[in-house]
C-alpha cells in the first residue's frame, strides 16, 4: 500500500514538473500538445533510464570519475540548485516590481519590505559565497 501511494505521489509530481516543458514547447515552439508531451516524456524517460542503468549496464560509463547517477547528482546539487536559487533571487529582487512581490506575499508591507531587501541584496551574495566555497574547500 505504502509504495503504491509513494509511486502515485511521485507520478503526480512528475506530471506537474513536465507541464512546464510541455507548455513551453506547445506555446513557443508551436508543437501540438500531444507531440510536446511525447517529446518531454521520452526525454525524461531516457535520462531516468541512464540513472537506473548507471549502476549495472552502464557502470563503465563515467564522467570525471563518477558513474552517471553520481555525475547527475553532483551537477544538480552542486551547480543546478545554487544557480537556480541565484537566478530566482535576482529575478524576484531585480526584475519583478516590488509592488507585485508585496501583493504575492499578501502580508504586512513593512515585513515584506525587509524580506524584499534581503532577497535583492543579501541572498545573491550569500548564494555566491556558498557556491564558491563548495569548490574551494
Amino acid at each position: 500500500g505504502f509504495f503504491i501511494l509513494l509511486a502515485i505521489a511521485g507520478f503526480t509530481t512528475l506530471l506537474a514538473l513536465m507541464e512546464q516543458m510541455v507548455s513551453y514547447l506547445n506555446k513557443f515552439q508551436n508543437l501540438k500538445r500531444s507531440k510536446a508531451a511525447s517529446i518531454v516524456t521520452g526525454a525524461v524517460f531516457t535520462v531516468g533510464m541512464l540513472s537506473v542503468f548507471s549502476t549495472n549496464l552502464l557502470e563503465g560509463v563515467q564522467i570525471v570519475g563518477m558513474n552517471l547517477l553520481d555525475s547527475f547528482d553532483w551537477w544538480i546539487n552542486k551547480v543546478g540548485l545554487p544557480l537556480g536559487g541565484l537566478f530566482t533571487a535576482i529575478f524576484v529582487g531585480w526584475v519583478i516590481k516590488k509592488e507585485n512581490v508585496i501583493l504575492a506575499f499578501g502580508a504586512d508591507e513593512t515585513n515584506v519590505e525587509l524580506l524584499y531587501t534581503a532577497i535583492k541584496f543579501l541572498c545573491p551574495v550569500a548564494i555566491i559565497i556558498v557556491f564558491i566555497s563548495q569548490f574551494v574547500s
